[in-house]
């Protein structure tokens, strides 16, 4: 794998991680600013209401029905309520005695507990809601309790919508990211890329040093090592060079001292072979090249100074045998 890939697919996947982390932070964040939100609704919305509360006692009354599209209001008695979700939300309002003297007429009721103040999250049917219970001080000897509960799907469905609206465009530009982060890395190794090609394309023999100036700081250390190293093989082989012609002169001398006797040997090798063969010019006489009290040799066609000797010693220098005459 090469370095520009590693580092591709090392940027994408910390990319990738770092979404996955903030899409964690903003959820966590998210949650506590949703549950903020219906906390703070609900703790004034109780509050309006025990301000509204009178000294005399307050006749049960449901919360009006969730209604469709809004209509005029001199063309109908009923307000519309728009797209409100009345069933994720209930207000009840008892008596110190249980009795519901306001309710959102749920097919299951908030619950009363007596003495309850805060926050409580209880079971109804099947969904969990979140109430808030305010209890009201005597008015004129009436002691009231106030709940006001909302659903926690509702909480979770905002905060989804939330989440989705943000993550989405978030997740979208991850593409667009992979795309920019691919060019970038790739115009980044640019540099390094020519000088491999331009490494490629050099001969074996040439070690002309590299030019480092168009180049980032970043591959000057890598250009300067490279020359350091192109300088050392020049030396070497300039060494190598040297040695090579040293010993050719060295060489040469000893050469031509063999090659003298042996040109010599191959230019009078004609006439000692026609000198043998007793056809030569000039013919040697004994009597001028022995010693009167030598035995004389035979003349024959042999070479000057080798005359052919008798008896023992010519068996002898003839290889025959010394019962061989």
């Amino acid at each position: 794998m090469t370095l520009q890939r590693r580092l591709l697919i090392g940027l994408l996947l910390a990319a990738g991680l770092l979404w996955l982390l903030a899409v964690a932070f903003y959820y966590v964040h998210a949650r506590q600013e949703v549950d903020e939100l219906f906390d703070t609704v609900q703790v004034r919305m109780a509050q309006q209401i025990r301000s509204t509360l009178a000294d005399r006692p307050m006749p049960a009354q449901p919360l009006p029905p969730a209604g469709g599209a809004g209509t005029s209001p001199v063309a109908s008695a009923t307000p519309s309520t728009g797209h409100a979700e009345l069933d994720d939300m209930a207000v009840t309002v008892w008596d110190e005695q249980g009795r519901a003297r306001l309710d959102s007429d749920l097919r299951v009721p908030l619950p009363w507990i007596a003495g309850q103040a805060g926050f409580l999250d209880v079971s109804l049917g099947k969904d969990l809601w979140r109430v808030y219970y305010l209890p009201v001080s005597p008015v004129a000897g009436q002691s009231w309790l106030i709940a006001v509960g909302f659903k926690m799907e509702e909480r979770a469905e905002m905060l989804s919508g939330l989440i989705y609206s943000q993550m989405l465009y978030w997740f979208l530009l991850l593409p667009a990211l992979a795309l920019a982060t691919w060019f970038v890395v790739r115009y980044a190794f640019r540099p390094l890329s020519d000088l491999s090609a331009n490494l490629a394309r050099r001969d074996a023999a040439d070690l002309t040093p590299i030019s480092a100036q168009n180049m980032p700081s970043d591959l000057h250390a890598l250009v300067d090592a490279m020359n350091a190293l192109f300088r050392r093989i020049e030396t070497t082989l300039a060494n190598e060079r040297r040695l090579v012609a040293d010993a050719a002169h060295e060489l040469r001398t000893p050469l031509a001292a063999l090659r003298a006797p042996a040109q010599d040997a191959a230019r009078l090798a004609p006439h000692e072979t026609a000198r043998s063969r007793g056809i030569g010019p000039a013919r040697c006489r004994p009597e001028l090249t022995h010693p009167p009290d030598e035995p004389v040799a035979q003349p024959g066609p042999v070479g000057c100074g080798r005359p052919r000797a008798t008896g023992k010693i010519g068996r002898l220098v003839g290889g025959g045998h010394p019962g061989h005459q």
